[in-house]
């Protein structure tokens, strides 16, 4: 899989909000009328529930060139599948992310030369505990 930094689109990362840890999933369990608490079955392996998130990131670039490169950059993420995501800020990345959705909610400014927009994106992360590292 060949590695691609947001730069290439003039895309600055604003916020990527990993969970550090993730959410157990829900383990099987019976309620017995005559028996106190619940009956559990806890698993030797622990399994961990997906989440979803909304990352945030700020386009910097020429005048009128903004929608051009964003639509670039969302078609990209949304036309993988899944992909790996790494943030170099704090050392987090995960395997198995995908493309949920695009917010609305954007804020344009047009400062005579350029363009700078901040946009959020929603994505999946389906494995939630599976770190990258970063080799230089």
């Amino acid at each position: 899989m060949a590695v691609r930094d947001s730069m290439e689109w003039g895309i600055y990362v604003k916020s990527i909000p990993f969970k550090l840890f993730p959410d157990l999933k829900d383990i099987p369990s019976r309620n017995w009328m005559d028996e106190q608490g619940d009956d559990e079955y806890i698993p030797d392996t622990p399994y961990f529930k997906a989440y979803e998130m909304e990352c945030e990131f700020v386009y910097v670039g020429v005048h009128r060139t903004a929608n051009t490169r964003i639509k670039q950059f969302l078609t990209y993420l949304a036309s993988g599948g899944s992909f790996n995501i790494y943030d170099t800020y704090t050392r987090i990345g995960r395997t198995n992310v995908r493309y949920m959705g695009y917010s609305e909610d954007v804020l344009y400014r047009r400062d005579g030369q350029d363009d700078i927009v901040v946009f959020s994106v929603k994505l999946k992360v389906n494995n939630p505990i599976a770190d990258i590292v970063l080799f230089k």
